[in-house]
């Protein structure tokens, strides 16, 4: 069994469940596609997935809406375990419910974690199947609203795996991120932004795709973060100016 956990701006929406039966997922806005997506930034049949024994592959099927993986534009791909699929602002994650990491942990008191739940006046969404109900009728402005009303300060959200959805903010002067022994990093906030480091494990964290190494490099809004097995989005919430920085930190 494999699913597709689909975000908007790193936000749950849904999640699709399926198998080597399946046969052909299609993704797109028609509402004829297996997952709808309801989006002008969408292609009425977007992408498609075809399941089967040997694999699931993800083909593109719009030249003018190009869909990416792990940040890369594909024609066609053999999805693993923990591929981010992207589609205008929405990305789909690719999981296979086998397959699983230890528990993200954090050794900062100034970390808070959390679920994120849409407020009340939020539209309904279904987090946890989509056989299109969930999906029909809601629009990339209601889902911006949810995304309003969150006031989320700047975090790091997880995109895979048993963590899904988990939000966990980005307070105090250094939060440290990952799995105590195994593989961990550390996002410490300085006068100019947040900057990514390394800390312990044989390898370093990866910013959309692309290894740090043994260097701090800057964060910025939208950026991918790769900890061991485990993915994340960085949200900047420009709630603090670059004074109030510079006394906080």
């Amino acid at each position: 069994m494999a699913k597709l956990s689909l975000s908007f701006k790193g936000r749950p929406i849904a999640v699709h469940h399926f198998d080597e039966s399946s046969g052909i997922i299609t993704i797109g806005r028609d509402s004829t596609c297996t997952l709808v997506i309801d989006s002008l930034a969408i292609a009425p049949i977007h992408a498609k997935i075809i399941a089967s024994p040997s694999g699931n592959q993800i083909i593109a099927m719009a030249n003018e809406a190009p869909t990416l993986v792990n940040n890369h534009p594909i024609t066609e791909q053999l999805l693993s375990h923990g591929d981010i699929i992207q589609l205008g602002k929405h990305t789909l994650t690719f999981a296979e419910d086998g397959q699983t990491f230890g528990p993200l942990t954090t050794t900062t008191t100034a970390v808070k974690s959390r679920i994120f739940k849409p407020p009340s006046t939020a539209p309904n969404i279904n987090t946890q199947h989509n056989d299109r109900a969930g999906l029909n009728g809601i629009s990339d402005e209601e889902l911006a609203a949810v995304e309003q009303q969150s006031q989320l300060k700047t975090c790091v959200q997880v995109v895979n795996g048993n963590h899904f959805g988990k939000v966990i903010s980005i307070e105090g002067g250094l939060t440290r991120l990952g799995v105590v022994g195994l593989a961990s990093a550390a996002i410490a906030r300085r006068k100019d932004g947040y900057f990514l480091s390394h800390l312990e494990g044989s390898k370093p964290p990866c910013i959309n795709g692309v290894s740090i190494k043994e260097h701090s490099q800057q964060l910025f809004d939208g950026d991918n973060i790769q900890i061991g097995n485990v993915r994340m989005i960085f949200h900047h919430r420009r709630s603090t100016t670059p004074s109030q920085i510079a006394v906080d930190g």
